[in-house]
């Protein structure tokens, strides 16, 4: 992951955020979002073990569980579609 690599002194996960994004929209799978109120505790604990292990499995699903949004879906993550995380409802306006 582009994040773990710490290419800039500042900057790296908006970096990263920003090349992941890029290539899931080109490839037509979603956009990354993580909802705020899933960026503490177990992201926390997924991401430290990540940094720490550099075992990306585990916290590869569950990133694609909770923080990418299915374009074919308004936007909605897995997770929200299954009633695990709630909407803010921006996802759900129709453009």
């Amino acid at each position: 992951m582009t994040c773990r690599q710490q290419w800039f002194d500042n900057g790296n996960k908006r970096t990263a955020i920003m090349i992941a994004n890029h290539w899931l929209m080109q490839h037509g799978v979603g956009v990354f979002a993580l909802p705020p109120e899933r960026m503490g505790g177990e992201f926390q604990d997924r991401l430290l073990d990540y940094y720490e292990t550099a075992q990306l499995n585990s916290f590869s699903r569950w990133l694609q569980y909770h923080a990418i949004g299915d374009m074919k879906h308004q936007g909605l993550t897995q997770a929200q579609q299954d009633g695990v995380d709630q909407s803010n409802g921006l996802c759900r306006k129709n453009i």
